[in-house]
């Protein structure tokens, strides 16, 4: 009888063990939704770097479904802020097609405007300056015109949602 009710304990401390880890888990998941929300709110209010970190989330399913065209959207919205970052991150959805039309002329001119025209830190930089030189392979002189055109024209605004 006393093993019985041994065994019995253990089982209830296994169960609230279990339930415990269940509640701990199912509040992390909400805590975590809450951080993807405030972050949300953050990146619709126009915050550049939460626009960033809401494109990341989208683009590797941290939190939210994976989706390259959500993605992309905040990615533009944050570059066409001035966010060299994001700008790479765009440039290299347009290099590779992903959530949006494949497109060297736009990537060429996202890794331009990175490296003419935005504040960057020395990583950024370098990675702009060597994808762009790979993208440029690839272009006619017309495609590379053009693409430096854009850079020319394109004017960083205040804040932006995606579209």
């Amino acid at each position: 009888m006393v093993a019985l009710i041994r065994r019995m304990a253990r089982a209830a401390f296994v169960l609230l063990l279990a339930v415990t880890a269940t509640a701990s888990c199912s509040a992390q998941m909400n805590n975590a939704g809450s951080v993807v929300a405030w972050e949300r709110g953050l990146a619709e209010s126009g915050d550049p770097v939460y626009q960033t970190k809401i494109g990341l989330r989208y683009r590797s399913g941290d939190g939210v479904q994976k989706d390259e065209i959500e993605a992309a959207k905040w990615f533009r919205a944050a570059a066409e802020h001035g966010n060299a970052n994001a700008a790479v991150l765009l440039a290299s959805a347009y290099w590779l097609g992903q959530g949006v039309q494949k497109d060297s002329v736009r990537s060429y001119m996202w890794y331009e405007v990175v490296i003419a025209r935005l504040q960057a830190d020395d990583k950024v930089l370098a990675a702009a300056v060597r994808a762009r030189s790979e993208v440029a392979k690839l272009m006619t002189p017309q495609q590379i015109r053009e693409a430096v055109d854009l850079v020319a024209a394109w004017q960083p605004v205040q804040a932006s949602r995606p579209q």
